[in-house]
């Protein structure tokens, strides 16, 4: 894969998992639909995340709501409810765009310019996980999920009340 390919998928698809799976499976003889539905299972919990934010995009144009859509990914999905649940303590409207969007796309900028720096010195640098960086992924989530745990109390599923 070239190294235009590889930024060209990173734009289109931001999404860490499912870009890993896809370039495992692009070395082999460019099994297309395997690609995309192994994208679209491992993306799947984005039908979740914007589930959950429903409440704060419904009244917005879909204009605003496509780009933030797009720009979606745990960690800014995260930072973005974190921020909407602690402006709702403050009495604020809930939801911040230029926050969200200004996080998500610092986010992207960053995703696919360190993918392009990444595949111009990966070659150099061989092997990289002799570097540690299989742990990057599994401290990130445990950063992220850190950052949201309110107690076990808050975690137990409620019926809602009529």
């Amino acid at each position: 894969m070239s190294v235009l390919e590889t930024c060209m998928m990173m734009g289109l698809n931001f999404a860490g998992s499912s870009e890993f799976a896809a370039v495992g499976l692009w070395a082999s003889l460019l099994p297309i639909v395997m690609i995309i539905a192994m994208t679209a299972m491992i993306n799947s919990c984005h039908i979740l995340m914007g589930a959950a934010f429903v409440p704060y995009l419904h009244e917005m144009p879909l204009r605003k709501v496509l780009p933030a859509l797009f720009v979606m990914v745990d960690e800014s999905w995260v930072m973005g409810i974190a921020d909407a649940k602690k402006r709702e303590q403050e009495g604020l409207p809930p939801f911040s765009y230029p926050y969200y969007l200004g996080t998500a796309l610092t986010l992207w900028v960053f995703w696919v310019s360190c993918g392009f720096i990444g595949s111009l010195i990966g070659p150099i640098l061989g092997n990289v996980s002799k570097f540690g960086f299989s742990m990057a992924f599994p401290a990130v989530f445990l950063v992220l999920i850190r950052g949201m745990w309110r107690g076990f109390q808050a975690e137990i599923p409620r019926l809602p009340t009529c």
